[in-house]
């Protein structure tokens, strides 16, 4: 059985401001949501730095044209970035 490891990440990680700038490029919040097929609160949460796993920053970035490593923040750099 393979192991998943979920990291929650929150403003100290990862710059909100930039990832909901990213996101407005592309989506309202709810067209994202319905995509990553999570409730917009969801996206929400993440763009207001409160909460949220690295697979959903990941998967919102990458819906986006965009990657995580644009804003992960240095203080987490010793998370394994793919």
């Amino acid at each position: 059985m393979k192991k998943i490891m979920i990291i929650t990440m929150n403003a100290s990680d990862y710059d909100n401001k930039k990832l909901q700038t990213i996101r407005e490029k592309y989506f309202t919040q709810t067209e994202l949501a319905a995509r990553l097929e999570v409730a917009p609160e969801t996206i929400s949460r993440a763009e207001r730095g409160v909460s949220a796993s690295f697979q959903l920053l990941s998967a919102m970035t990458k819906e986006c044209k965009s990657s995580i490593k644009e804003i992960i923040l240095d203080n987490s750099a010793n998370i394994a970035l793919h």
